[in-house]
């Protein structure tokens, strides 16, 4: 019986003291491609530089760098395909940093625009997300007359004490 209420108070004081880190960032980007002469298999590479907002006193400037590649199911879109994503995003508020690395292979591209992400490396205030793995989902789009572009949110569950030393974060 004490065992029971042991855990039924962890439960509620994980319930309690749950908070969210969440992150928008919105950016513009280059990109190269090649493909295959059947058009069945695509490489690209890509850089974005964008801006992020998140639901802190911290936001600023993105920067991803990664590549993809694209095992299609139809010649005529990378909407279905197999997808293997290997991206790296700084994310820079003044002085302080953190990086998102994006990492998947086989990434079905038919059934989702989401994966879990690892937060690496943070400085200042996000050296308390190092480890963290968020959920992200975007979406990337054309944008008539100018560079492609993308949408994308991150949510990282973190405990409300974590949220305090981010959001109360001293030099």
């Amino acid at each position: 019986m004490r065992t029971l209420i042991i855990i039924l108070l962890l439960f509620l004081n994980n319930i309690i003291l749950s908070a969210v880190f969440k992150l928008e960032d919105s950016a513009s980007i280059d990109q190269n491609l090649i493909s295959t002469s059947d058009k069945m298999f695509v490489m690209s590479t890509y850089e974005s530089n964008g801006v992020f907002t998140s639901n802190t006193q911290y936001g600023g400037t993105s920067k991803c760098i990664g590549s993809n590649s694209y095992k299609k199911k139809n010649s005529n879109s990378l909407e279905e395909s197999l997808r293997t994503i290997n991206d790296l995003c700084a994310y820079k508020s003044g002085k302080y940093e953190f990086f998102l690395l994006f990492q998947a292979l086989d990434f079905d591209t038919s059934q989702s625009m989401a994966m879990k992400v690892p937060i690496i490396s943070g400085t200042g205030p996000f050296q308390y997300l190092n480890g963290n793995i968020c959920d992200a989902a975007w979406i990337t789009y054309d944008n008539k007359g100018f560079k492609r572009a993308y949408l994308m949110q991150l949510v990282c569950k973190i405990s409300g004490k974590t949220l305090e030393k981010i959001l109360n974060f001293k030099e």
